[in-house]
């Protein structure tokens, strides 16, 4: 695996392996093959995945993990973050309902995968755009 540092200039960006991380919500797979061949078109990783640093839980990137399996990439870029950091924000897209994050890594950790677009998680300053050659995640 090539440096870090090197493909992404962002010294917050880790390249993680796609096989080590856990869903917690579930994905639409046309989103995701479309996603796939968006990403495969122009070669590049643009955005990173949010995950959780204790468990490696992604929580903002279901799609762009999902499409990275399909083109068969070992690893992908991520930015880890623990619930405790006073930037991460954890909301719904649905108004009705109300997210943990000891609701979150149940999820993961049992396999009982949210609804799609259940929870909503936040950075702030938000990831920003990067380009990573999918080539160099293969």
């Amino acid at each position: 695996m090539k440096d870090v540092h090197a493909l992404c200039r962002h010294d917050w960006v880790a390249l993680l392996p796609q096989s080590g991380l856990l869903p917690h919500e579930q994905h639409d797979p046309d989103r995701a093959c479309d996603l796939a061949a968006e990403m495969e078109a122009c070669g590049l990783w643009l955005k990173p995945l949010l995950v959780e640093r204790e468990h490696l839980i992604i929580l903002d990137g279901h799609h762009r993990w999902e499409a990275g399996k399909r083109l068969q990439l070992k690893a992908v870029p991520v930015v880890l973050i623990s619930y405790g950091d006073p930037r991460l924000s954890l909301t719904s897209w649905r108004p009705e309902e109300r997210w943990t994050p000891r609701d979150v890594i149940a999820c993961a950790l049992t396999g009982n995968l949210c609804p799609i677009k259940s929870t909503r998680h936040t950075l702030q300053p938000a990831s920003k755009t990067i380009a990573v050659r999918l080539s160099d995640l293969r």
